[in-house]
């Protein structure tokens, strides 16, 4: 440009698309109340008599002593592209913490922030059960704040392979000005057709 000499072009950029689903924790109960606690692990268990999660506050729901407490809910997925990468980055609402995603356990024992890869198997396009089972945190001061936040999934899927169509036939061109004042030069050959050349004035 300006002095009708190729010039580098910036290279194009492709973006890939991440997202962030949040986990809900819905009601919890002790599991010291339960002879079987299998079953609430289960995507389809009741548990509407159950407490609501947070509501009231943890040290006179539960006592003093470190109850282990199971809290259920859930999370919604959209549907995704078979590329898509799911990796929870898990919170901890207690000590030795486990987590149940649709009945099968992902994580054991956490007692502190973790990072964990799920496979494509294990989650749905829609509603999926989100369950912890921890000894939960109770405060040591009146005005104390325990963790209620469970984390977060990631949804990460990688920048589509580059490509580019046609339109009826037609070749589609891009050019990138430098910024600079000048002419822009834009040639076209191929075998069996004549020369084309197109010029612009960069202003």
């Amino acid at each position: 440009m300006g002095n009708g000499n190729p010039v580098s072009l910036e290279p194009e950029r492709f973006i890939p698309s991440v997202h962030a689903v949040q986990p809900y924790l819905d009601k919890e109960k002790s599991l010291m109340e339960f002879p079987d606690s299998k079953a609430m692990l289960e995507p389809d268990f009741d548990d509407a008599i159950w407490e609501p999660a947070f509501k009231a506050d943890r040290d006179s729901l539960f006592g003093r002593q470190a109850k282990q407490v199971i809290s259920r809910g859930h999370f919604v997925l959209p549907e995704t592209d078979s590329t898509t990468v799911f990796t929870y980055f898990s919170r901890n609402i207690g000590k030795a913490q486990s987590v149940y995603i649709n009945g099968v356990r992902i994580a054991a024992a956490l007692n502190a922030d973790s990072v964990i890869r799920l496979s494509r198997s294990l989650i749905r396009p829609g509603k999926n059960s989100f369950v912890i089972v921890a000894m939960p945190f109770l405060k040591v001061f009146p005005w104390d704040e325990v963790n209620k936040d469970p984390g977060m999934i990631q949804l990460y899927t990688p920048a589509g392979k580059w490509q580019r169509k046609l339109f009826n036939g037609y070749a589609q061109v891009l050019v990138q000005s430098t910024g600079q004042q000048g002419r822009i030069i834009l040639r076209a050959s191929a075998a069996g057709l004549p020369v084309a050349q197109l010029e612009i004035e960069a202003n």
